[in-house]
């Protein structure tokens, strides 16, 4: 996937760039180019300690007691007979179909998705299937492999043919450990998003979605008579017992909070200068902290080449607006404080380290 990131970023440099002095190339990059990100660093000449002065000696510190150790929080898993509370805690209206099988149905787009639930037998994960489209002849060879580059794609989303059903699915396996109703409806949007996406592949005429119905005009209705409403005597309401909570509230409907403290978020900065090389050919990038940036590239010929802008890192993504109009934009995501991973159209990743 770094090839086709590769190959967009020297089309984009060599056609908005200039031919770059040396001169510039050895301030922005130090001399050699980007060679010095990948050259081994020379030791350090060690200057000749100072004698100190001898310390006092401390007194000894007593001995502190140890600190017993956390026993680690036991897995708590979704069972058969809570299953239906927590798929009404995500916001569906499950139907039971079996002891252990639920099934709902999520709109997408013009299509409406069946979608069934059940534990697996060793209880270690939640099954979710898609039920897609029952295939009455045989598949289309060039519609089987697009499912399966598209099994690659999505994993672990991953689509099966049945043949005792004859029924192509999309299913999903999530980890029954600690798991919420929030994690579930995610799972299933993106699913349903992958199954109208690939309906191409999967569907047949006969299961394309219908058309709408028109609307059928509607009847005069004849008023009714009104009658007299006999005012209701007023009840003594009787005072309500406050209600105890329950001892056995399922772990997802009111988790218990997280005692454990939290750290602080780590935090990098991109100011500086960073290198990257991919096949052979350098690519540079130095961000100042007035917000302007420096690209540079140099080919495998030795043809450099750089461009300049601004730029803008906001919630993970980068955005270089080039001198010029042209605009380079993906996702950034730090390694260390010394690397970060640059995916240019959200299509590969290169990953660069500080020089």
């Amino acid at each position: 996937m770094y090839r086709i990131s590769k190959t967009w970023i020297c089309g984009l440099i060599i056609t908005v760039a200039g031919t770059m002095s040396s001169a510039q190339a050895d301030d922005l990059f130090s001399k050699g180019g980007l060679d010095s990100v990948f050259a081994p660093t020379q030791p350090q000449q060690q200057q000749p300690a100072v004698p100190q002065q001898p310390v006092a000696p401390q007194q000894p510190v007593a001995p502190q007691q140890p600190v017993a150790p956390q026993q680690p929080q036991a897995a708590r898993q979704l069972t058969k007979e809570q299953l239906p509370a927590f798929l009404q805690a995500a916001g569906y209206t499950p139907e039971k179909k079996s002891d252990n099988l639920y099934r709902i149905e999520v709109k997408r787009g013009t299509w409406t998705f069946p979608v069934v639930f059940t534990i697996s037998p060793n209880k270690s994960n939640l099954w979710v299937v898609v039920l897609l489209n029952t295939v009455e002849n045989n598949i289309d060879p060039q519609k089987l492999l697009a499912l399966m580059e598209a099994n690659s794609t999505y994993g672990p989303v991953h689509f099966s043919y049945s043949a005792q059903s004859k029924r192509i699915d999309l299913n999903r396996a999530l980890h029954n450990n600690n798991l919420m109703p929030a994690d579930v409806k995610s799972a299933v949007d993106i699913m349903a998003q992958i199954a109208e996406s690939t309906s191409q592949h999967w569907s047949t005429p006969s299961s394309q979605p219908t058309q709408p119905v028109q609307p059928t005009q509607p009847q005069p209705v004849q008023p009714t008579q009104p009658r007299p409403v006999q005012p209701a005597q007023p009840q003594p309401v009787q005072p309500t017992q406050p209600v105890q909570p329950p001892s056995n509230v399922p772990y997802w409907a009111n988790p218990a909070p997280n005692t454990q403290p939290q750290q602080p978020a780590q935090t990098f900065s991109v100011i500086g200068k960073w290198g990257c090389e991919v096949d052979g050919e350098l690519f540079g990038l130095r961000f100042d902290a007035d917000g302007t940036f420096v690209l540079y590239h140099k080919e495998k010929n030795g043809t450099e080449n750089t461009v300049t802008g601004r730029y803008q890192l906001a919630n993970g993504n980068l955005t270089l607006n080039i001198n010029g109009g042209t605009t380079l934009a993906g996702s950034l995501k730090f390694n260390s404080n010394t690397s970060f991973a640059f995916s240019p159209n959200n299509d590969g990743s290169l990953t660069f380290v500080s020089v």
